[in-house]
């Protein structure tokens, strides 16, 4: 049986978010303009029973990693997300949460409260991606005085911060001074990462200079490539991790490229007949049925199997590696 135990569980918890930042699977390229993408329905957060309902299953492991992500939304924008850890902390006491956000939300006292409630296995990593000239650059419309405050306030609490920095040309010269910064506010580390869709940043920089519309776009730009050369192998990041991934919406799938595949054009059909096959739109609902149904069926196996015989494109692009 696959999946005997889950060591990972990704949410995203929300579809809601205070920034624009113009690469995020939100939007999209519409000519030159940055729109909202038709396939990202803006305005969900996971309720509550969702979360309850993965953490009641035994297949998830005592000191299990939890990751709140943010590919669509922002975590903390949830209205329920300090009742969301406490959920977590009362069915495994000694998870791991690491915490994405951008920190432009809530407030001090709430950070300073949620610094108290998590626990020492867990940490918050601040986007916070220049100084405060240069962070809204990309963190478009996020006050970075506040993202600080909040962040020294869960410092003050007694919470593990990190502050993860995304290299840009705009602010790769304040590296050093940001670094020498966490190390004065108490950081817990500092995490340099660097633009990883550097091909296409300008596109999506100038769109959103240009303009950001409120509107929906009538088509989808894809910036995504599947590699011609399909002799790959998958080398994948769900079984080996044995990770699950639960989207705002309560879908049980394997991975967040999976989440992002149902936004490009290029691959949304194929995912989602792949996921669905003759098993109806809900078996891996959460919304419809216990995780515990959801992890005893077959498509898992006939996940892994495609590997071999046949992987779908998404998988060859996120976790597929050349063959000599």
């Amino acid at each position: 049986m696959l999946y005997k135990e889950i060591d990972t569980v990704e949410f995203d918890l929300n579809t809601v978010c205070n920034s624009y930042c113009p690469p995020c699977h939100r939007y999209t390229v519409q000519d030159g303009e940055l729109f909202h993408n038709p396939y990202v329905k803006l305005g969900v957060n996971l309720e509550l029973d969702v979360i309850e309902r993965v953490f009641e299953n035994s297949r998830i492991t005592d000191d299990c990693f939890v990751d709140l992500v943010g590919l669509v939304g922002e975590p903390i924008a949830h209205p329920k997300f300090m009742e969301i850890v406490d959920i977590i902390y009362k069915h495994r006491p000694n998870a791991a949460i690491n915490l994405h956000t951008n920190g432009g939300l809530r407030t001090e006292k709430m950070f300073y409260d949620l610094g108290k409630k998590f626990n020492k296995h867990s940490w918050i990593k601040f986007s916070l991606d220049g100084l405060e000239d240069t962070n809204g650059i990309y963190r478009i419309g996020v006050d970075y005085n506040k993202v600080v405050a909040n962040m020294r306030a869960f410092i003050d609490g007694g919470g593990r911060a990190i502050w993860k920095f995304v290299t840009f040309k705009w602010n790769e010269h304040q590296v050093e001074q940001a670094e020498a910064l966490s190390k004065e506010y108490g950081c817990y580390k500092f995490q340099q990462d660097w633009d990883v869709n550097d091909q296409d940043i300008d596109i999506f920089m100038a769109a959103a200079q240009k303009k950001i519309n409120k509107k929906t776009a009538s088509r989808v730009a894809d910036f995504i490539e599947v590699p011609e050369n399909r002799s790959r192998k998958i080398k994948d990041k769900c079984f080996s991790y044995k990770k699950i991934y639960v989207n705002a919406h309560g879908y049980v799938i394997p991975c967040c490229m999976f989440n992002g595949s149902f936004t490009y054009e290029s691959m949304r059909k194929q995912t989602l007949n792949f996921i669905k096959e003759d098993r109806g739109e809900y078996w891996n609902s959460l919304y419809h049925n216990d995780l515990e149904s959801i992890m005893s069926d077959t498509w898992w196996q006939k996940l892994k199997d495609s590997f071999e015989s046949g992987p779908c494109d998404i998988c060859v692009s996120a976790c597929g590696v050349k063959l000599d």
